[in-house]
């Protein structure tokens, strides 16, 4: 499992891989509609070993995310396209790393391309995409690199554009800058310490209940317009500095829905306007057209981002077309207090 922009979105995706009769299925859950869009095909790609190593980057600089698999002593990069698992092998070599504790990809030579990254008794090895990960081209020792390294990662943490080391020893994160010494002498690590860090007993505890549910000004300001128009009562402007954007309920979803689309009330005028209106347009909504109190229902975030996503999906004919929808799951917390 891991993240990567499989559609050039800029998003991080989120990707899973799994057997299929000897042969891995991708899953992909697009960052649009906050992962609410899944597709999920079937590649060409033999299933590895247990042991296997797989991650993901650009080999080729294309803007499509290839499949990195390290197995047997093989390292092979796969170009597959996720909606129809259509396959190529771009990539199949002798690992030039073997026998080492970790493998992540990262820019190490400001190509633009993902570099093979390795830790070999305490000394940080990467093979080159340019060199198409023939050989082993840079060595580096950190200073005080942990023994024991949980989890490493390279990547840009001081935005220079260039790749830096970050580990995990399970207790503390350490941070080594790929560029020169800095002229005050100081090791390469970084990390920050708050000198006045303290708990007390009086500090407040956040109501993380509220911070499931979803307020926006743009949709408040959508349902807004929208019962302004068609003569239904409103509350105050959400553009007013003054007016904090209420709770997002699946009827002023609904109302910001039909404003966005320029749709028409649909019966005469009272509260199910709205919910009617996208309903004929064939949306899909939150509550039946029907359920009345339903529409008065607060949603919470991960509701709102999902029919926001399958509202653009259907209205523009959003690509990839996913092969289904996974609607979100209201923790029982979440249903008690949206009762109330």
């Amino acid at each position: 499992m891991g993240f990567g922009d499989w559609d050039g979105r800029g998003g991080k995706d989120l990707w899973l891989v799994n057997d299929d009769e000897g042969d891995l299925r991708l899953t992909v859950r697009w960052a649009f509609g906050d992962f609410a869009a899944e597709t999920t095909a079937r590649t060409s790609v033999p299933t590895p070993g247990a042991d296997a190593w797989i991650s993901s980057g650009d080999y080729d600089a294309d803007g499509a995310l290839d499949l990195y698999v390290i197995d047997a002593g093989n390292l092979t990069v796969w170009s597959i396209d996720p909606r129809s698992g259509d396959t190529s092998q771009v990539v199949s070599v002798p690992v030039p790393l073997p026998s080492v504790d970790h493998y992540f990809l990262g820019d190490a030579d400001l190509d633009q391309r993902p570099d093979l990254w390795a830790i070999v008794d305490g000394t940080i090895d990467i093979a080159t995409a340019a060199d198409r990960y023939v050989t082993v081209s840079m060595h580096h020792e950190p200073l005080s690199l942990p023994p024991r390294v949980v989890a490493a990662a390279a990547s840009d943490y001081d935005g220079d554009g260039r790749a830096d080391l970050v580990t995990f020893d399970g207790t503390a994160k350490q941070v080594w800058l790929a560029n020169t010494r800095l002229p005050d002498g100081l090791p390469l690590e970084v990390w920050f310490e708050d000198p006045e860090a303290e708990c007390t007993s009086e500090a407040p505890t956040p109501n993380f209940g509220d911070l499931q549910f979803s307020s926006s000004g743009w949709i408040a300001k959508g349902s807004y317009e929208w019962r302004a128009r068609n003569d239904l009562p409103v509350g105050c402007d959400p553009e007013d500095d003054t007016c904090i954007p209420p709770i997002v309920t699946a009827r002023s979803l609904a109302e910001f829905f039909a404003w966005i689309d320029g749709l028409d009330a649909v019966g005469t005028t009272n509260e199910m306007m709205g919910p009617r209106a996208i309903a004929r347009k064939g949306y899909v909504t939150p509550c039946s057209p029907q359920d009345s109190a339903c529409w008065d229902r607060k949603l919470l975030r991960t509701e709102v981002s999902y029919y926001y996503g399958r509202f653009l999906a259907d209205r523009r004919e959003a690509v990839p077309r996913p092969h289904r929808w996974v609607a979100p799951k209201a923790p029982i917390q979440s249903v008690s207090q949206a009762a109330h």
